[in-house]
This record gives structure tokens, C-alpha cells and sequence, in this order.
């Protein structure tokens, strides 16, 4: 008998997801133009700058550390970006307020502190979770179980309280913490861990499946927003420090139909149930897959719900894409949550409070100001008091969305993907910003290709003049060290043979005979100078040079000359 159950989740997500991973895209290491930040490794867009760059960059980096240092090496990639965007590993959209930002700090100063220090925005961008062999998104299977596993602490404590016990240290009463109540109500204990039914369940890392060219991850804002409006004395709204806050995200887009699979194996150990001393969860501490669906609805579908209800009462919410998840909920999707076909979650950061904590258990750390004597003041609430929501815009205040939604079908391992095209098309209007992108990169990307094949081109000829050159230069060095030892065993009037003819070849070099030039002056003085030689072969050998000469510049213009030059000739040829 097969004790294990294995099955296929396919993800859609519902929203805008980020997975953080501790990494970031630093301006080293990307540049934006226009809607698109280029992602390209450091090391690698070395070679594509030139010599004079590249030691440029190396002095830079080669200083001590400093705010003005870091703005020159910011501007240093920003103005080489036409040149780096060519050698991009990875492509991102950029929502316009991102670019926005980018272009209006990239290497300068961001602001001041009190006391007059400069501080440098370093417009780091989080990095999303990712697989580094195809460089696509991933879901954590960490991050998945650990979303069902507060749905089922949730389903199993039914919103009450902690309970008490004794402290073993202080002897007095005190709250269970997370880990005793979570033993309490999974029924394990510490080194006890093959009782926690979690064990039973192995997700693995759920991996880009999307079979569309659309991009798999944009860069966005994420902006806090109060969820209560704030007023002052006379009730009147007043700005809250919160609308300052903000941070750069890469996420997965929301709307991404089916966009990650995973697998989920659930083992069946019911038949150890009687074993005395079972190292196995009780039997009703055992969930199969109808109970996490069911835990996992009865836990998410009542926070999206209200959440969406209090988002379109502030106003913040993007009024289309409420629209889309009402129509889903109360549509086809409600249909599948009801049948167990498919159910909710909610993963990575900014999922909000109630998503991550247990309903009667929830006690949130709400900041309060300082008091009288500098300490910080501080409160807890039951509820968060603002929302973390994804914008274009940091100062952005409507057509906001909430993060970290998804829906997860299940079926069969072998079972085939039922079609689903409601879903898909309740969800494609959203996406016509990444389609528009996609359209508009395709042709950059060609363009880009282009480009990088005409760089290519350059290299290769430039490298080949350069081996040419260096060619030449090992051949010229050759003959002069040829050359010299040569000259070394000649006699005077040989050498005074082998000047001229390296002065005949450089005036050939230079085109054609030039009545009058520098060379006429140097045959004359080569001319008188052989007529006193006593050797009858070195005459001869300068005789028949002269000749080479006379062919290549023809005879003199003058008459006199002309009869010098064959008398000249024929004594010299006579010896």
C-alpha cells in the first residue's frame, strides 16, 4: 500500500509578492532608462568598458570610502549606461515613480541630517526570491508551509486566548509563548518532534511555470498607509509620518495565472496509529489535504475580504482590481474555495499581521513617540494601525494594492490542469501594463543585439589591427636587429649603399617623384660620393641603384643634368 499522497499546486498570483532573500540590486550593479532597470554582473560589464574606463574605475574604487566617493562611482555607471545596458543579465519594469526617483538621485545628495552631514541614497532595490540557475522567481516551500501551518494553528485554537502557565525560572504565571502554544494545540513537544504533524507534509520549492513571454518580476514601491484616517484637536485630517515611509521592491507581479508549481507530498502513517510509544502525530492532529484547504479558506478568504471592504472605504485600493477579486470571489473562484478545489494564501513580506498571527492571540508592538525623558513609548494593539501596500509612486495614495496573495489549485500528481479560463480572463485586463512593456522590450532587445554584434565586430577588427600592429612592429624589430648585424660586417661605402637604399624606398613610400625634393639632394650627394670609390663591384652596385632610381623618377629636366647623370652613370658602370 502506498502510504504517500502526492500532489500538484499551481499558483496564481493574486497580487504583488515579494520573497526577501537579504540580496539587493545596487547601482553597481544596474542602471534604469526609461521603464526598464538593466540588471548586469559587475566583473562580466567590465570588459565591455574601455581600457581608459576601466582604469578610471579602478582608481575610483581605489580610494578611501566616502558619501562624495560613492555619488562618483553612481555616476560613473549611470553615464556608461548606453554601453552596460548591452550586457544585461536580467530585465526588469519599473513602475514610473521608481524611475522617477532613480533619475533624480542617481549620484547626488538625497538629503541632510541635523547636524549637517550628508547622506547618500543608495537606491538599492530588494532583491525578490530567485533561482539562480534560470534566474526566474521562486516561492520558498518554507514560506508555503508556514503559511498553511498558521491557518491550521488558527482552525485548531479558534481564536482564543493564550493560557497561562508557570514561569520555571521566576516560579510565577505567566503567557504561553509562540512555541508552547504551538505545542499545546499541535500536540508535540520539544525533542519531540516527529509528533508535530507538519512533519507529515513536504512542500518543495514552488518554481516559475508561467509559459507566456510576459516579465516575471517589476520593480515597485512599497508605502505605508494608515488604516484609521488621522485628525488633529479640531478633526480635521492631518498628514501622518507614515505616508513617508517607503521602500524599493522587486516583486512578482500580481495576476500571473498559474505562474509557479509546486509538489506536496502528504504520508499517511494511520496504520502506526495503535503503536504504543507512536513516534507520530496523534490521529487528530493528522491533516490530509481536504483539512489544510478547508483550515487555509476558513483562515485567508475572511482577511481578504474585510481587507478589501477596508481598503475601498480609504480609497487606497486600485478600484479595477477590487472589481476583478469580487467578481472571483464571488464567481468561480468562491465555486472552486467552496469545493476544496483550490484555497488561499498569503506569503513574504508585508502580508500583514492578521495573516502571520492567530486571531485572540495577536498583541502587535505599536510605537507611541518618546516621553519627557527621551525613552521610546510604546503600546499593543490586537490589529495593525496602517497597511504596507504596493504603489508606482511613494507618495501615492489611490489605485494602491495589497501584497502577498495567492491562489493555489490542487490536483493529482499525474492528474492533468483542469482549463480555467475564467480566472485567466478576469485577470488578463490586469496585466496590459506588462504586456505593453514586453511588446516594447522585444524590439529593444533586437535593437540591443544588434548593437552588441556591432560591438562585437569593432572588438574583433580592433583586436585584429592590434595584432597586426604588434606583428609588424616584431618584424621591423627583427629586420633592424637583422639589419644592424649586418651593417656591422659591411664595409664604409656598402653602409653609405644601404642608407640610400632605405632613403629610395621611403621616398617611393611617400607616392610619387617630386621634382626638386628632399630625395633629388640625397641622389646627388650618393651620386659624387660613389664616383670616388676605388672598389669596382661596390661602383657597380651603385651604378645599378642609381638606374632604379632614374626608372622610378625619370632623368633630370635639365639638359646639362641629364648628360651629368649617363656620364655618371657609365663611369660608374665601367668601374
Amino acid at each position: 500500500m502506498n502510504h504517500l499522497a502526492t500532489y500538484r499546486l499551481d499558483i496564481t498570483t493574486l497580487s504583488p509578492v515579494h520573497i526577501g532573500t537579504g540580496q539587493v540590486y545596487d547601482t553597481n550593479s544596474y542602471v534604469i532608462e526609461g521603464d526598464t532597470l538593466h540588471h548586469f554582473d559587475t566583473a562580466a560589464a567590465m570588459t565591455a568598458l574601455s581600457a581608459t574606463d576601466r582604469d578610471k574605475l579602478l582608481a575610483l574604487v581605489s580610494r578611501s570610502g566616502s558619501d562624495a566617493l560613492l555619488r562618483e562611482v553612481q555616476r560613473f555607471f549611470h553615464d556608461r549606461r548606453e554601453t552596460l545596458m548591452a550586457h544585461a543579465t536580467l530585465r526588469l519594469p519599473v513602475l514610473q515613480g521608481v524611475a522617477d526617483l532613480y533619475h533624480s538621485r542617481i549620484g547626488k545628495v538625497a538629503n541632510h541630517e541635523d547636524g549637517g552631514g550628508k547622506v547618500i541614497n543608495k537606491l538599492a532595490v530588494e532583491r525578490n526570491a530567485y533561482d539562480p540557475v534560470r534566474n526566474r522567481p521562486v516561492l520558498y516551500g518554507s514560506s508555503l508551509k508556514g503559511a498553511m501551518r498558521t491557518a491550521v494553528l488558527e482552525g485548531i485554537n479558534d481564536s482564543r486566548r493564550l493560557q497561562k502557565v508557570e514561569d520555571r525560572r521566576t516560579q510565577r504565571q505567566r503567557d504561553e509563548n509562540s512555541l508552547e502554544l504551538q505545542q499545546r494545540l499541535l500536540g508535540y513537544r520539544v525533542g519531540k518532534f516527529e509528533n508535530d504533524p507538519f512533519r507529515l507534509l513536504q512542500i518543495g520549492d514552488a518554481a516559475w511555470s508561467a509559459g507566456d513571454e510576459l516579465p516575471a518580476g517589476e520593480v515597485l514601491f512599497a508605502v505605508n498607509r494608515k488604516r484609521a484616517p488621522v485628525t488633529d484637536q479640531h478633526g480635521n485630517l492631518r498628514a501622518s509620518r507614515a505616508d513617508n515611509l517607503y521602500q524599493t521592491l522587486e516583486c512578482v507581479p500580481g495576476s500571473r495565472f498559474r505562474a509557479f508549481a509546486a509538489s506536496l507530498v502528504a504520508q499517511d502513517v494511520g496504520h502506526l496509529s495503535g503503536a504504543s510509544g507512536s513516534k507520530v502525530p496523534a490521529p487528530d492532529r493528522r491533516f490530509g489535504i481536504d483539512a489544510l484547504t478547508h483550515h487555509c479558506n476558513a483562515f485567508y478568504l475572511p482577511i481578504l475580504e474585510r481587507e478589501l471592504a477596508q481598503l475601498r472605504e480609504r480609497g487606497y485600493v486600485s478600484a479595477h482590481w477590487a472589481k476583478s477579486m469580487a467578481d472571483l470571489l464571488h464567481g468561480p473562484l468562491g465555486a472552486a474555495l467552496n469545493q476544496r478545489r483550490a484555497f488561499l494564501l498569503r506569503v513574504g513580506r508585508h502580508s500583514g499581521a492578521e495573516s502571520v498571527t492567530l486571531n485572540g492571540v495577536r498583541s502587535i508592538k505599536i510605537l507611541k513617540g518618546m516621553d519627557e525623558n527621551g525613552r521610546q513609548k510604546f503600546d499593543y494593539e490586537s490589529m495593525p494601525l496602517t497597511w504596507w501596500l504596493a504603489a508606482s509612486d511613494e507618495k501615492q495614495r489611490t489605485d494602491l494594492l495589497p501584497f502577498g496573495w495567492l491562489l493555489v489549485e490542487v490536483r493529482g500528481r499525474d492528474e492533468p490542469a483542469a482549463d480555467w479560463p475564467e480566472l485567466r480572463e478576469v485577470l488578463a485586463p490586469n496585466l496590459e501594463r506588462l504586456r505593453t512593456w514586453a511588446a516594447r522590450r522585444r524590439e529593444e532587445d533586437q535593437h540591443l543585439a544588434e548593437q552588441r554584434e556591432r560591438a562585437r565586430a569593432e572588438h574583433s577588427a580592433a583586436a585584429a589591427r592590434e595584432a597586426e600592429a604588434i606583428r609588424r612592429a616584431e618584424q621591423e624589430a627583427q629586420a633592424a636587429t637583422e639589419r644592424a648585424a649586418a651593417r656591422a660586417a659591411m664595409t664604409e661605402q656598402q653602409r653609405a649603399i644601404d642608407d640610400f637604399k632605405h632613403a629610395f624606398a621611403k621616398a617611393r613610400d611617400r607616392g610619387a617623384h617630386q621634382p626638386g625634393s628632399e630625395f633629388d639632394a640625397q641622389r646627388l650627394a650618393f651620386f659624387k660620393a660613389a664616383l670616388d670609390w676605388t672598389d669596382p663591384v661596390e661602383r657597380r652596385a651603385a651604378a645599378v641603384l642609381l638606374r632604379e632610381t632614374i626608372t622610378w623618377s625619370g632623368w633630370p629636366g635639365k639638359k646639362e643634368r641629364k648628360q651629368e647623370f649617363r656620364d655618371w652613370l657609365v663611369r660608374l658602370e665601367g668601374a
